[in-house]
């Protein structure tokens, strides 16, 4: 597991560094979503749902999605929502910034898994990567909404940003990233989750350990 103590959201062409505020609450985001991705419980059932499989729900085979690129995409949203809810249920109001940076960091994690269970090959596929990562993207404002956490009007802004970091070429700096990170991820053996240490993250948000 890579520790995310420390590192602050990329700027993707963005001056302006984030405020302490801001650096604690991304860095709690993505330690929490960690916790749960790591979860000596929960860690076979994310493996499972990169494989293109569903413990959370039919929306992959309602919305006609399978595969391995879905499935991450899938397992992105899930563990992005799970967290953020958690979050906003203990009083926490997260920038965008934070859900953007964090979101895109989770997401890199699980790319990374998927490489190194050889369930794909993200590290040498930037087109499935960057397909994944819209999906992903789409899947986790759909359900952030349905969670009752963002409003139209939040998830429509929060796609248009996107699509204008799209336009600008900013996208390129975090798929960029992304690639970097998944290089040398492929090792064709499952990664296994590390010890539980509940006390590395102490504060409000407390996902649930396990799918429903």
């Amino acid at each position: 597991m890579d520790d995310t103590s420390g590192q602050a959201p990329a700027d993707s062409g963005a001056s302006q560094q984030a405020s302490p505020d801001e650096q604690g609450q991304y860095n709690q985001f993505v330690g929490r979503a960690m916790e749960l991705i790591y979860n000596q419980k929960m860690f076979p059932q994310v493996v499972q749902m990169l494989r293109g499989g569903s413990n959370d729900g039919q929306d992959q085979k309602e919305a006609g999605q399978s595969g391995p690129a879905a499935g991450l995409a899938h397992a992105t949203a899930m563990i992005i929502t799970r967290v953020y809810k958690a979050a906003a249920d203990a009083g926490a109001n997260l920038s965008p910034d934070v859900l953007f940076h964090g979101g895109t960091e989770i997401f890199g994690q699980l790319a990374e898994i998927s490489d190194k269970a050889g369930i794909s090959d993200y590290a040498n596929d930037r087109d499935k990567l960057e397909g994944a990562y819209f999906l992903a993207v789409d899947m986790a404002t759909q359900q952030l909404r349905k969670a009752g956490v963002v409003d139209e009007a939040q998830s429509k802004a929060a796609l248009q940003q996107l699509q204008s970091m799209d336009a600008k070429g900013e996208l390129e700096q975090v798929f960029r990233e992304l690639d970097a990170k998944d290089q040398g991820g492929s090792g064709g053996e499952e990664e296994q989750p590390p010890p539980a240490n509940d006390a590395s993250m102490q504060g409000g948000m407390a996902p649930q350990e396990e799918m429903d």
